[in-house]
């Protein structure tokens, strides 16, 4: 069956993986993440932003308990970023450690859900960052946590987290939601490896909404 639009990749891969078929998940959005590389004529920013949805893939495979196809598929995006890092990325030298701060980002992501050992990729990607804030205003760094591939990597975190029954404190969720593009990164290395555990535990991968969500109360309290 071809798909004409990612629309129709998305519904069907989160109707698999709320029936709990992980392993349909992950060929859905294993398909949604290379719609994306094509479409993108393998620009950084939507290279860079369809390795999400391969992220999410990846878990599904681990959680489903297919650690081959996890690895497998973990390495091929680690060579996508790898590619993206090899002078793909243009743009001023603010936006060059930008993206390539979100390339390691996912490295890391990508090596520790399937267990290949790397301890450099989210020091790297912080390095990154931090050269980043160093060298923006405080709107600028916002805006940069905001730009929605940026964002979508950190709501990736909080599903995982909210599916493993993890909770993350109110400071920290506005922290992933727009303050920092480091916070990312100090969370993802204090957190990830309990996440993963939990969710090999469950066996399932269920969250509601989208945790980074701005309460209502919290809405209202700026108006």
């Amino acid at each position: 069956m071809k798909y004409n639009n990612r629309s129709e990749l998305y519904r069907e891969a989160e109707s698999a993986r709320e029936s709990g078929d992980l392993i349909e998940a992950g060929e859905k959005l294993l398909q949604l993440t290379h719609y994306g590389i094509v479409n993108s004529g393998l620009h950084h920013v939507g290279m860079l932003s369809s390795l999400t949805n391969m992220k999410y893939a990846v878990v599904c495979y681990r959680v489903a308990g297919n650690d081959e196809r996890c690895e497998n598929i973990a390495r091929q995006g680690i060579l996508i970023c790898e590619d993206v890092l090899a002078d793909r990325i243009d743009g001023d030298d603010v936006e060059r450690q930008a993206w390539s701060g979100l390339a390691h980002e996912h490295i890391g992501d990508l090596r520790r859900i399937a267990g290949i050992d790397d301890p450099d990729a989210y020091q790297t990607a912080k390095q990154y960052y931090e050269s980043v804030e160093a060298a923006s205003t405080l709107d600028l760094v916002m805006a940069w946590a905001n730009e929605n591939e940026f964002y979508q990597s950190s709501k990736y975190i909080a599903h995982l987290a909210d599916a493993a029954g993890q909770s993350i404190d109110p400071e920290t969720i506005r922290d992933l939601r727009s303050l920092s593009l480091t916070r990312r990164i100090t969370f993802r290395q204090s957190s990830f490896g309990d996440i993963l555990t939990q969710l090999d535990q469950n066996d399932l991968l269920e969250w509601t909404g989208n945790p980074l969500a701005i309460p209502d109360d919290e809405e209202s309290s700026h108006l």
